[in-house]
């Protein structure tokens, strides 16, 4: 298997995140039309077509994605701000 077409997976502390390099004061000041616009102009992440979306796979189970993040449930519930009893549930 050619590993040209892996990803690396990095795992970042809740401490320790890369930093934010996000324009925010810009995309504030921006329409909701100046927004599509500029999202629509981007080559690599064009909307997908109805055939593209019916071949798309379900998503894992949330606690398959959990398990292969390598996160207990406290801190996957932390990071994606869920309450922990709908986590175990």
């Amino acid at each position: 298997m050619s590993k040209k077409n892996t990803s690396k997976v990095v795992r970042y502390s809740r401490k320790r995140l890369p930093s934010d390099k996000t324009d925010w004061a810009r995309i504030d000041l921006m329409t909701d039309d100046a927004v599509t616009a500029v999202a629509l102009a981007d080559p690599d992440a064009q909307p997908l077509t109805s055939g593209q979306l019916a071949r798309m796979r379900r998503v894992s189970r949330v606690k398959v994605l959990r398990q292969r993040l390598g996160m207990t449930q406290m801190e996957f519930a932390e990071a994606f701000h869920l309450p922990i009893t709908t986590l175990r549930d």
